[in-house]
């Protein structure tokens, strides 16, 4: 059995969901969303969005980071950057700083719109 590119770790405290938003280019973001299986969602958790160094996908060490923070309580969401694996963008993984900008910007306003999410606390890594 392969699992790609993912770096296999599990957490029993966190619930992993696919998925898909837009930025305002209309190109689709791939993430996973990672939320602690204890999260209260009557007050406004802290959020991180957590993206892949250059060369690679978020099942790599963005999925690692978003379960390890996502244990100390913070929803995560860990995301493939424009051009990259799941995310939509020709030419494939291309090299755009501004783009990569404006996948974290698409992923707090994604994030900003959860009524479990305080807006005013999303941080990125």
């Amino acid at each position: 059995m392969s699992f790609g590119a993912d770096n296999f770790y599990r957490s029993h405290n966190v619930t992993i969901q696919p998925i898909t938003f837009q930025n305002q280019f209309k190109m689709n973001i791939a993430g996973n969303l990672f939320t602690p299986k204890n999260l209260n969602t009557t007050t406004g958790a802290p959020a991180i969005v957590i993206s892949h160094p250059m060369g690679a996908v978020k099942e790599q060490s963005a999925n690692l980071y978003a379960a390890k923070m996502a244990e100390q309580g913070f929803v995560t969401i860990a995301v493939d950057l424009s051009f990259w694996g799941g995310s939509d963008g020709e030419p494939r993984n291309a090299v755009s700083p501004d783009m990569y900008a404006e996948s974290f910007s698409a992923a707090v306003d994604y994030l900003s719109l959860q009524d479990f999410i305080d807006s005013g606390r999303i941080g990125g890594l």
